[in-house]
């Protein structure tokens, strides 16, 4: 008989934290791509078909490196990505990704 007790004193707590069960969180279904180079402002890079000129505002603040750095949210799934200036293409690169995962590009000039 007190071990029944006992095991019933145990399940109390627990069935207070059932409410976690029902609990729905939205996952967030991302992947990075961080580029790092010494000049990456007037660049064009290219992530499958979207293009964009990167600025001085889209990088990143880090303060301990001299290089510019840029972070891109992608969705999970291969990415052809690719960087040019003034017409001339710098790097060029075929990039895959699972939820989550972050790849790192370094990008010499």
């Amino acid at each position: 008989m007190l071990p029944k007790i006992v095991a019933l004193l145990f399940c109390f707590p627990l069935m207070g934290f059932s409410f976690l069960t029902e609990f729905n969180a939205k996952f967030d279904n991302s992947a990075r791509i961080i580029i790092s180079s010494e000049d990456l402002v007037g660049s064009q890079l290219t992530i499958g078909e979207k293009s964009t000129e990167v600025s001085f505002q889209d990088l990143a603040k880090h303060k301990s490196s001299s290089l510019d750095i840029l972070i891109i949210r992608v969705s999970a799934g291969s990415h052809l990505v690719s960087l040019s200036k003034s017409d001339r293409i710098l790097f060029k690169t075929r990039v895959i990704l699972d939820t989550g995962q972050t790849r790192k590009l370094r990008v010499r000039q």
